[in-house]
């Protein structure tokens, strides 16, 4: 598998743009984004409007994570440092997967240097964060953090909600195998030395199902996340693909700093509860962690209002930018990233808020939920 410009293959393109069993999941996200009503306010000043929010205990100056997206070099050439550079351009905070194909380092090198020659130094800095999957193996897992504190990293994102890959049919259909060309640059060489399932190979491709088999802990509990948040003191904790409101409590009773209500894209179990919903119901959580982020098919500067509008802080975007580089490379890239920045701008100002902190609930409305 091997393509010059923006034509991934359609087994790529089903792995990257598809969901978990039939995708109701995927498609229920979209859809009860699309049923919160905004409810503008008129004649307000909004001559300035200021896009900074407080993420994790500092100002960044756009409430956009760029989502940490596996194997994204299968669907354009270094897609990592591509989407890395273009993110700090447009000032957008970036999250990169434990499953790159390039190496954590090499991102942050390109990060800091595209973030350095377009943010202002008194101003606000966007993000960089590392998503990380729990290896079966502490050690391997650990040596991730270790590395990210080094390469100058500013939060760690932990995933919980992968403790088996979901079925996805889309790839069985298609036998998706990931060639060893595009495997994971971090982790690659720890995990083939230590394995010993005859079904991972490393010298001809390997599905990503068993790939990830041979990768995921099953077995992490939150004693598993008390022991990373010890690992990682010096950078915040986020945990990744929360959404009952009772997990959230648990969090905020053990001081995370932040929590991304995630059903993964719809990607793992499907038929549970969009994003949206979710978020909405975490309204009933006494003590939330500082920050929280929520994803699942926000593709709009409409779809940021409407997030904020029900608790978050920040959103996270991924099929959205992964799309546009796909169909139309750099150039697409950054067109959608400048367009949805101007959309938020303007949706500010349509809404009648000069600043973010300002959108809340009575701003919006939902179709009965709950």
């Amino acid at each position: 598998m091997s393509y010059e410009s923006a034509d991934p293959p359609r087994e790529v393109w089903d792995y990257f743009f598809g969901g978990a069993g039939t995708e109701v999941t995927m498609k229920k996200n979209r859809s009860d984004w699309d049923a919160v009503v905004l409810l503008p306010r008129v004649l307000r000043d909004v001559a300035k409007v200021d896009l900074s929010v407080s993420l994790l205990g500092a100002r960044v100056p756009v409430p956009v994570v760029v989502a940490p997206m596996a194997f994204l070099s299968l669907l354009f050439p270094q897609g990592e440092l591509v989407l890395a550079r273009a993110a700090a351009r447009h000032q957008l905070s970036f999250c990169l997967s434990t499953r790159s194909g390039v190496p954590l380092e090499e991102v942050a090198r390109a990060w800091h240097q595209s973030c350095d020659e377009a943010t202002s130094p008194t101003g606000p800095r966007p993000q960089l964060m590392l998503q990380l999957y729990v290896m079966r193996d502490m050690g391997i897992t650990e040596s991730l953090l270790s590395r990210a504190i080094a390469a100058g990293f500013d939060a760690v994102v932990v995933t919980v909600d992968v403790p088996y890959i979901g079925v996805r049919r889309r790839d069985r259909a298609n036998q998706l195998v990931i060639p060893d060309e595009f495997l994971q640059a971090n982790v690659k060489e720890e995990l083939a030395q230590q394995s010993d399932d005859p079904l991972v190979s490393f010298g001809g491709g390997v599905s990503s199902a068993k790939y990830s088999r041979l990768a995921q802990n099953p077995s992490m509990t939150w004693e598993t996340v008390s022991k990373l948040r010890d690992a990682s003191a010096s950078l915040p904790m986020v945990l990744k693909g929360v959404l009952d409101p009772a997990d959230m409590a648990l969090c905020g009773g053990m001081n995370i700093d932040g929590v991304v209500v995630s059903n993964h894209g719809g990607r793992q179990l499907d038929g549970v509860i969009s994003t949206p919903r979710a978020l909405h119901a975490m309204r009933e959580v006494e003590r939330l962690p500082k920050s929280l982020l929520v994803d699942g098919s926000i593709e709009s500067g409409s779809d940021v209002l409407r997030a904020l509008g029900l608790g978050a802080g920040a959103v996270m975007i991924g099929r959205y930018f992964a799309r546009a580089l796909a169909v139309s490379g750099e150039s697409g890239l950054e067109e959608a990233m400048s367009l949805l920045v101007e959309e938020i701008r303007v949706g500010m100002a349509l809404m009648g808020l000069d600043r973010l902190s300002d959108m809340g609930s009575q701003q919006i409305r939902v179709p009965g939920w709950f």
